[in-house]
């Protein structure tokens, strides 16, 4: 009876999501992290603070009940877009995402489903950069559709006109 009380609490206590995946998309005063988790985080919180002395700018982002998967604790440098590094690291039970930015950004997280997160990270008064992919292309790319083809392209003026030249031998294309 003892065991089975202490394997009880240990799954009780066992993280509810791990992290999968992590897409860092960069633009013109504008970036967007996808975040994607096996199984669903118990919570999510996210802030953003200013920098203080030598503290860089940081937008936060807390996962509860989620471990940092596969690849653990982490750091992914960015260099690009004013952010500089995420930092993927456990506290306690959750997980927390801490991005460094070069300025203060408002953040907004929209929840996408299937256990991924979207994470837009705006400096104040700019709009949001049509080169990145919005939430739809994003939802799209987690059912296996390209981002390219997600994204669509330029619309064509001619049809597009594919000759299979064959391959010779019994195979006459």
């Amino acid at each position: 009876m003892g065991l089975l009380l202490i394997l009880w609490l240990h799954v009780a206590g066992a993280a509810a999501a791990s992290l999968d995946l992590v897409r860092i998309f960069t633009g013109e005063g504008h970036a967007r992290v996808l975040v994607v988790t096996q199984g669903s985080p118990s919570s999510l919180q996210a802030r953003s603070t200013p920098a203080a002395g030598s503290v860089p700018a940081r937008a936060v982002l807390i996962l509860g009940k989620t471990d940092p998967g596969r690849d653990g604790s982490r750091v992914i440098p960015v260099s690009d877009g004013g952010l500089e590094r995420l930092v993927v690291s456990p506290v306690g039970d959750d997980l927390q995402l801490t991005v460094d930015l070069r300025d203060e950004r408002l953040v907004r997280v929209e929840n996408l489903g299937q256990g991924a997160v979207l994470v837009d990270l705006r400096r104040e008064g700019a709009a949001l950069d049509p080169t990145l992919p919005d939430a739809d292309q994003l939802r799209s790319w987690l059912d296996g559709v390209s981002l390219v083809r997600a994204a669509g392209g330029p619309p064509r003026d001619r049809p597009l006109v594919v000759v299979d030249a064959g391959h010779g031998g019994v195979d006459h294309g």
